[in-house]
Order: C-alpha cells, then structure tokens, then sequence
C-alpha cells in the first residue's frame, strides 16, 4: 500500500506541472511559419547542421534520463527505510546518472571537437 501512494504522489509530483503548462492559453497569436500547414523549410541542409541537430536532441534525451534517474534515487532512497539492498540499488541510479550526464556532455564536446578539427581553413 506505502508503494502505491509513493507511486502515486510521484506521479502526481511530475504530471501536475506538466497539466498546468499545457492550460496556460495567454498566447493566441501564433506566427504563420510556426503553424502545422505553413512549415517553412530548412534553408541550410548540410551535414554539419543535420549532425548538430541530431546531438542537439541526443543530448537533451540524455540529460532527461539522467534527470529521471536521479528523480527516481531520491525516490528509492526515501523509501529504502534502512534496507542496504535499497540503497545500494539507489546510489547506483544516481551513479547512472552522473554517467549519463558525463556521456552526454562528451558526446557534446566530441562532435564539435570534430568539426573544429575537420574544417577547412579560409
């Protein structure tokens, strides 16, 4: 029963803000290059720009991971109640998502060091 209501303020914990900001309607005036049927097209499709998007999106995922693991290592230390299985289980989420956060930034910091690297000098 203790998991269930856990579970169930976590839940709350995380889809409360999210409903909030989706009711948020103050702005109505919506530019006609961000609607759905009037997309403007990519000017530039290089592959320089087609890779950074791609880690640009890579790295936001990675850091949402690493943000819900440590979310959910605070949740399993509070509810451990002194079990050293538990918090073993805990410490090793958060060190998943200090790895998480370190792959991602050098992930970040590898492709540019790359283009860096692969440019042509004027």
């Amino acid at each position: 029963m203790k998991k269930i209501i856990s579970l169930l303020v976590l839940f709350s914990i995380v889809i409360f803000p999210v409903i909030a900001l989706a009711a948020d309607n103050t702005t109505t005036d919506v530019p006609a290059a961000q609607t759905l049927t009037n997309v403007e097209p990519i000017p530039d499709t290089s592959v320089e720009n087609t890779i950074n998007f791609l880690t640009n999106w890579l790295f936001a995922i990675f850091l949402i991971v690493s943000v819900w693991f440590f979310i959910w290592a605070g949740f399993t230390f509070l509810t451990a109640n002194g079990d050293t299985e538990k918090i073993t289980k805990a410490r090793n989420q958060v060190l998943y998502g200090v790895i998480g956060v370190l792959v991602a930034v050098m992930a970040k910091g590898l492709i540019g060091l790359a283009f860096s690297v692969a440019q042509k000098p004027n």
